[in-house]
């Protein structure tokens, strides 16, 4: 009467005579309408999450407390280099260098023992052996029980950031060598190492000019 729609699921039984004969049916249903609505609006809410997920510009994973994936993004595989088959094979161990496998080690046990997240920094070792530095954030994945059932996390690379950190490095040491030197020899030299490390500039020379040449003579020079 209110002009809405339901949906019944039926049952049908026959009902046979003496002989065999269906004489009857007794016809049985139920009003299934809430339960197709929770199941629409769960797929879609699991398609809005795997689209967000999918759209994160950082590596998603959720491990299991074996170290096998559970679950993980396209940004993942793209950093990994492997095809998804491959990875639902893979070891974390074999995610990061052989040096490194303490320190993931260490991260997942704090996870389960200690039930709080971690971020740790690690290279990422990749199917073609190209390291990548990498912050990795994880924290523990519990069931429906509160049961411990693995890990999930993001990662972020940092080798524009490392990079960075090694430069101005570069240039504090290369500062406290000026404020030492004594000589424009001393001087050169370090000018021709900042060249190299700092703006990378392989190939590089300084020049001074000689009076008795009347001309630039180089003095240092990249080796």
């Amino acid at each position: 009467p209110d002009g809405e729609r339901h949906i019944f699921e039926g049952a049908f039984r026959p009902v046979t005579s003496d002989e065999g004969e269906v004489v009857s049916l007794i016809i049985s249903g139920r009003n299934i309408t809430e339960r197709r609505e929770r199941e629409r609006q769960l797929r879609e809410e699991q398609q809005f999450t795997q689209s967000l997920l999918q759209s994160l510009p950082d590596p998603l994973y959720a491990f299991d407390t074996e170290g096998y994936l559970l679950r993980w993004n396209e940004e993942f595989e793209d950093v990994a280099g492997y095809s998804s088959d491959e990875i639902e094979e893979i070891h974390v161990s074999e995610f990061v260098p052989a040096d490194e496998t303490d320190t993931i080690r260490t991260g997942f046990q704090t996870i389960f023992e200690d039930r709080r997240s971690v971020t740790i920094e690690s290279a990422v070792e990749t199917k073609t052996g190209e390291r990548i530095p990498f912050e990795l954030t994880g924290g523990p994945l519990e069931d429906s029980e509160g049961d411990i059932r693995g890990m999930t996390g993001i990662g972020r690379d940092i080798a524009d950031r490392k990079k960075y950190e090694q430069r101005l490095e570069a240039l504090n040491r290369a500062s406290r060598r000026l404020l030492t030197a004594e000589t424009p020899q001393e001087v050169a030299d370090v000018g021709v190492e900042v060249a190299r490390d700092i703006l990378d500039l392989d190939a590089n020379a300084i020049h001074l000019y000689d009076e008795e040449r009347s001309a630039l003579v180089p003095v240092a020079v990249t080796d």
